[in-house]
């Protein structure tokens, strides 16, 4: 009984497998929803549970994560990573970008070039 894995629990690693595998084209919730075979409501109220976010929390995290990954990493404009993370409106992409790290992507990428 030790090595007991509750079904919530192994849900939530498919769904961050899938999160994984899909951020980038797949932003829309009832994909993760009909992959899994749940209702919205009842996998935010896992997602809740054991990460404390919704399953749209989880997946903006994602990325935002990769979006600050691109832009530390690569040349790649802001305008081009919205692009290649699947974000149709670099507007958006912007405002959600500074309202997460409190900069824009371009502030943010003079930060780590050590620029004023």
């Amino acid at each position: 009984m030790e090595n007991y894995i509750p079904p919530d629990w192994k849900m939530m690693n498919r769904l961050q497998e899938l999160i994984e595998s899909n951020f980038r084209e797949r932003h829309e919730l009832q994909f993760y929803c009909e992959t899994l075979g749940i209702t919205i409501r009842r996998l935010n109220k896992v997602t809740r549970f054991y990460f404390k976010k919704t399953l749209y929390e989880l997946l903006q995290d994602r990325i935002h994560k990769e979006a600050v990954f691109l832009l530390s990493e690569t040349t790649m404009t802001a305008k081009e990573i919205c692009f290649e993370l699947g974000v149709c409106d670099p507007a958006h992409f912007t405002r959600s970008f500074k309202l997460m790290e409190g900069v824009t992507p371009s502030e943010f990428r003079r930060g780590l070039l050590g620029e004023v």
